[in-house]
């Protein structure tokens, strides 16, 4: 059964997205859905909020509706090379800008899937690179806890970026 861009793909993408970012403890103010400049789609980024109180938002994925029965998924370069090619792509082409697009002629429930997974996929690996201008610190009041588990807990995982101690964690991997 096909689905529309506006009516299926973004709400499953957001979805997806906002239960990736909670399973690993990105923090909700994190993540930023907005409208594509042209109102066909949309741009998922990554938001931090600097101590000087600007706002910086990275885009990761840009969803742009191609026709009324497919679309358009769009990742940056260095996103690509470490998370491969999205599953279902019909066609796929490289901008100079270091973007590339993959098109969907058909969306269909399994490509609206494979869409929201590879775009979780991605969230969580550019949000591993992420770092914050939070000011370090040692460790937070869950050391213990953490050293036992052997990964930060910290429900806030941009702040917990600056804490020291999580870099001496076996299995810390953000």
């Amino acid at each position: 059964m096909g689905t529309s861009f506006s009516s299926e793909l973004l709400p499953a993408v957001k979805e997806k997205l906002m239960t990736r970012a909670k399973r690993t403890g990105i923090p909700e103010t994190a993540l930023h859905f907005a409208p594509a400049d042209d109102g066909s789609g949309a741009v998922i980024c990554i938001r931090e909020q600097k101590s000087s109180g600007d706002i910086l938002d990275t885009e990761i994925i840009r969803l742009d509706a191609a026709s009324p029965d497919g679309c358009r998924l769009s990742v940056r370069g260095p996103a690509l090379s470490e998370a491969g090619s999205p599953r279902g792509a019909t066609g796929s082409e490289t901008a100079p800008d270091g973007w590339s697009s993959f098109t969907y002629g058909d969306l269909s429930d399994d490509t609206v899937k494979h869409i929201s997974l590879y775009s979780a996929d991605i969230l969580e690996r550019e949000f591993e690179k992420y770092e914050t201008d939070a000011e370090p610190f040692e460790c937070c009041s869950r050391n213990y806890t953490c050293s036992i588990r052997g990964e930060c807990l910290h429900p806030d995982q941009m702040y917990a970026k600056a804490c020291l101690f999580r870099k001496t964690l076996p299995g810390n991997i953000r």
